[in-house]
């Protein structure tokens, strides 16, 4: 003890440091293990709920936008949109016939010789019993049996030919082709 009491300033300084390291060893605060235990709140779990199905809103998209038939088989055709049907139809009149459109009038005939094309190619491939006197027997009718091939450019040319001269739409035709 005489030892540790002759030690002076540096001894004090020894016991302070040994003293704050047991305070580091052996905290006051309560840690996990000794602190009472907190009351916790249940986890939320959100209710399921089958949200509603959106449908959005119609648009004004004009009739002639949104053709995708233009390279379609006999089968795609058929089981094509109406809408879809007559906006290619328009194209392929449009294209064929090398028509210029002037004018919001000329749209509107225009339309009106798109369906008459949708038709005529529906009653190519034995979709449609209409009258088409200007066409080969051989080409309409229902034993059509080719439904994988692609519509070519053959059968749009005869029925844009059809519509244009031999229909009840020939004299509408002629007044967007002067």
């Amino acid at each position: 003890m005489k030892k540790f009491l002759k030690l002076g300033c540096t001894g004090t300084l020894v016991v302070v440091v040994l003293f704050v390291g047991l305070a580091f060893m052996f905290p006051t605060t309560p840690t996990e293990a000794t602190a009472p235990p907190v009351a916790q709140a249940a986890p939320t779990v959100a209710p399921t709920v089958a949200m509603p199905t959106v449908t959005p809103a119609p648009t004004d998209v004009p009739w002639w936008v949104g053709g995708t038939l233009h390279t379609a088989t006999w089968a795609e055709w058929r089981d094509g949109r109406n809408s879809d049907k007559l906006a290619t139809a328009s194209d392929w009149y449009v294209s064929d016939r090398k028509v210029l459109l002037e004018s919001p009038d000329d749209m509107h005939i225009l339309k009106g010789l798109a369906a008459a094309m949708a038709d005529c190619v529906s009653a190519l491939g034995g979709q449609l019993d209409i009258e088409t006197s200007a066409l080969p027997d051989a080409l309409v009718g229902s034993t059509f049996d080719e439904w994988d091939k692609p519509i070519n450019a053959g059968s749009v040319m005869l029925c844009a030919t059809y519509i244009a001269t031999e229909s009840d739409y020939a004299a509408l035709a002629a007044t967007l082709e002067d």
